[in-house]
């Protein structure tokens, strides 16, 4: 049986997509983030994600600094694709320690809709919202 990829565009109601008590916004999709880059680049999201590894920039993440340590994460859930985050290096450590595919929810900030190879959207850490607590 071959494997065919189908993408789905849909449609929700703006008032769904509210913003949250920090001003973050929720229920935003990363195909809504590629779809409109000029709308959510430099907003700040609130994504559920699963944390798969800290891993460090390199030359093919030109959206990221060299060296730069980011996570590796699935979603934003339940979506099955992947985000980078960006990660200061002092905040590196506490994500490694995390168990293997560990949900959390993270309020970032969109540096890029889309990497330059994949589609793969880029944000920055702003802060933890939940899932730090009960490792």
């Amino acid at each position: 049986a071959e494997w065919v990829r189908v993408q789905v565009d849909g449609w929700v109601r703006e008032s769904d997509l509210q913003a949250s008590d920090g001003g973050a916004l929720i229920g935003v999709s990363a195909a809504e983030v590629r779809s409109a880059p000029e709308r959510f680049v430099g907003q700040t999201l609130d994504w559920r994600l699963q944390v798969i590894s800290v891993q460090t920039a390199d030359e093919l993440r030109a959206e990221l600094p060299a060296g730069q340590p980011y996570l590796l994460t699935r979603g934003p859930l339940p979506e099955p694709g992947f985000v980078y985050v960006a990660l200061a290096p002092d905040r590196a450590a506490e994500f490694r320690a995390l168990p293997p595919l560990h949900e959390v929810v993270l309020r970032v900030r969109i540096r890029a809709a889309r990497t330059r190879y994949l589609t793969t959207p880029v944000a920055e850490l702003v802060s933890v919202v939940a899932g730090m607590d009960g490792k």
